[in-house]
């Protein structure tokens, strides 16, 4: 049986982990005071969420984050820094992102599926720049990563054809779409449908063409947002 220890465990993230680290590239953040905005910022989204440099340490988190970290599954926190202890690729996945992000000439967000113990389906973890420059420290600061992360099994319900409508697609790809939201893979979905994988995947690349959106992670960034706009809670 699994001890709660969110209340702490968020405690100790608020009150800093331990002395932040270089960036790597010539600039380093100090360990900052305890921000009104950060606590804001972070607490006003409806999911997990913590701010972290490009190194992964972590600079703050709201009370969901804090309660993934103190669960074990899937994430861990080591020397104040976010792992992911029990999947060596998916570890590699996240340090490269995190260090490559503010090196990439478009800021893109970067989502990645993290496995998880207890359950089939994946987290979404998704890399982006918060969404302003200036954070509430005593000055502007760069290279400070928005970490979000979803739990496929805790969205609100949406219907396929509220999405349908919204995105402009059909109903079938509609379905595929919220099956990929899911953590069902493609492949996973083609077998599930009882459909040829050539099928699904023209139904991804159509869905990618009607909305505009650059790939599979990108279909699930956006209709993980519409279930929390537009989804029904139980």
């Amino acid at each position: 049986m699994r001890r709660d220890v969110t209340d702490s465990f968020l405690d100790h993230v608020r009150n800093g982990l331990d002395v932040m680290l270089p960036f790597g590239w010539g600039d380093t953040v100090a360990q900052p005071t305890q921000s009104a905005f950060v606590v804001r910022l972070l607490d006003a989204l409806p999911y997990p969420a913590a701010l972290l440099t490009p190194r992964c340490q972590i600079i703050d988190g709201n009370q969901s984050f804090v309660s993934i970290m103190s669960r074990g599954d899937g994430f861990s926190v080591l020397g104040g820094r976010l792992c992911i202890p029990n999947a060596i690729e998916e570890q590699d996945a996240l340090t490269k992102r995190a260090a490559g992000f503010f090196r990439r000439r478009t800021h893109t967000p970067v989502t990645l599926r993290v496995s998880r113990l207890d359950q089939p389906a994946p987290y979404f973890a998704t890399l982006s720049e918060p969404p302003a420059q200036h954070i509430g420290w005593d000055s502007p600061t760069t290279g400070i990563l928005l970490l979000t992360i979803v739990d496929p099994d805790a969205l609100p319900a949406v219907s396929p054809r509220t999405v349908a409508d919204l995105l402009q697609i059909t109903g079938a790809e509609a379905e595929v779409a919220l099956a990929l939201c899911s953590g069902r893979t493609a492949d996973e979905i083609a077998e599930d449908r009882g459909v040829e994988r050539r099928t699904v995947y023209n139904q991804v690349s159509s869905i990618l063409s009607k909305t505009g959106l650059r790939n599979q992670a990108a279909i699930v960034r956006q209709v993980t947002t519409l279930c929390w706009h537009f989804g029904s809670r139980a």
